[in-house]
């Protein structure tokens, strides 16, 4: 209950509205660039962070989420870069689904929010990055690891991504390891 309470406060306060005024879609959407190394590569991208009311409100096996929380950048598994990601709290953060799978934990402690990947949920590969540019690299899917967003004074985000993860036997594992700062878009 107190998870819940804290999620509605960001929600009025941090976000800009409270659940009752803001739209349906998105609570708030940041522009970040993200700078860091996938399989020890380093890289510089830009994306799209979106925080949202829950998407999945049953069936979860990891609990019910405050607020959905949705990471994009390029698109690892159409067009392979370097450092590419989307790793969303639920599956409704990226075009094409086919239902709305609940693939994270997501806590809230004041402006601070953190995304932890449901490892059992690997072998979809809904949450994927790609460690090189090539239509021949591989693509991973976390097993463990975090993201936390810090929503700052000044409407501003910032953050980590600290993730491990699975490509499959051609291809083994790999770490993902980032920074994010972004500027309040929407």
């Amino acid at each position: 209950m107190k998870l819940l309470m804290t999620a509605t406060i960001l929600t009025a306060t941090v976000l800009t509205g409270s659940p009752a005024q803001a739209a349906p879609a998105a609570l708030a959407t940041w522009n970040v660039t993200i700078d860091g190394t996938a399989s020890g590569t380093a890289f510089r991208a830009g994306g799209t962070v979106t925080m949202h009311r829950t998407v999945t409100s049953a069936g979860t096996t990891n609990g019910v989420n405050p607020l959905d929380v949705c990471l994009r950048s390029g698109f690892p598994a159409g067009a392979p870069a370097t450092g590419a990601i989307w790793l969303g709290s639920t599956s409704a953060c990226f075009p094409l689904r086919r239902s709305d799978l609940d693939m994270a934990g997501v806590s809230v402690a004041g402006s601070r929010v953190t995304v932890v990947p449901d490892g059992r949920l690997q072998a979809t590969m809904v949450n994927n990055w790609t460690a090189r540019t090539s239509v021949t690299g591989c693509i991973y899917s976390p097993t463990s690891g975090s993201a936390v967003y810090q929503v700052n004074a000044d409407g501003s985000l910032s953050g980590s991504i600290q993730l491990r993860g699975y490509g499959g036997a051609f291809c083994g594992w790999s770490t993902y390891s980032a920074s994010l700062t972004g500027r309040r878009a929407a």
